[in-house]
């Protein structure tokens, strides 16, 4: 039985796909090129994933710059440079500015 995706999956993937394809400076010696996306896009009551998912991002060498680029693009989904979708989100609701 093959398991259907949900609309944010699609969406999630579709945004991995683009950054893939747009390959910012960073991407290219990211720790989560070694991942799957699941890991970085965890779904509802995933917690354990995005715990995994910022621990690499804690160890990754492009941490700083990824999570740079997930504010400047205002990024709402994924964990980002160690930063989850729900923090990020709550900085970009407040207008508050994040370095």
């Amino acid at each position: 039985m093959s398991e259907e995706l949900s609309f944010e999956e699609y969406e999630f993937l579709d945004f991995w796909f683009a950054l893939q394809r747009a390959k910012p400076s960073f991407f290219e010696y990211a720790e989560c090129k070694k991942e799957g996306v699941d890991t970085f896009f965890p779904g509802q009551g995933q917690s354990s994933k995005q715990k995994i998912a910022i621990e690499i991002c804690f160890t990754c060498p492009a941490q700083q710059d990824c999570h740079e680029y997930a504010v400047q693009n205002q990024i709402e989904y994924g964990v980002w440079g160690g930063s989850g979708a729900d923090m990020r989100r709550k900085w970009f609701q407040s207008g508050t500015s994040v370095d």
